[in-house]
């Protein structure tokens, strides 16, 4: 990919051109092509995404029983950014070590606000 320099950069000339060898981040088209990386990392990892909803993948097949003890997990993407839950911790710690194994990710711990939704976490104990 080649790109002019900005204007008035005196180290460049007026009628050279970089040749980039990767996307770097703040580029007009990086958030675009990082999205289609990592969700095609999600279809490899055989989640389906939303037929409501492009941007929520999930595992969750269609049992409707209450009774089922199949845990689902959940992915929620915005353009460079994504928050993702399941009820199940092992699912979670599955997902971490599969999505490592393609991209390095700082998970930062429980969300608190995401896309304008401040979230509040209430855990129960379950005797």
């Amino acid at each position: 990919m080649a790109i002019r320099p900005t204007v008035g950069d005196p180290a460049y000339k007026k009628d050279e051109m970089l040749l980039l060898n990767k996307i770097l981040y703040k580029l007009r088209r990086s958030h675009h092509h990082w999205y289609n990386l990592f969700t095609s990392i999600l279809k490899k990892m055989e989640l389906k995404s939303s037929p409501h909803n492009p941007c929520i993948y999930s595992d969750v097949d269609n049992n409707t029983d209450p009774s089922s003890t199949n845990k689902s997990l959940h992915v929620g993407v915005y353009v460079d950014d994504f928050v993702f839950y399941s009820t199940d911790p092992a699912k979670e710690q599955l997902f971490r070590s599969e999505l490592a194994k393609d991209i390095k990710v700082d998970v930062m711990g429980d969300v608190d606000y995401f896309l304008g939704t401040t979230f509040t976490w209430n855990f129960h104990v379950v005797v």
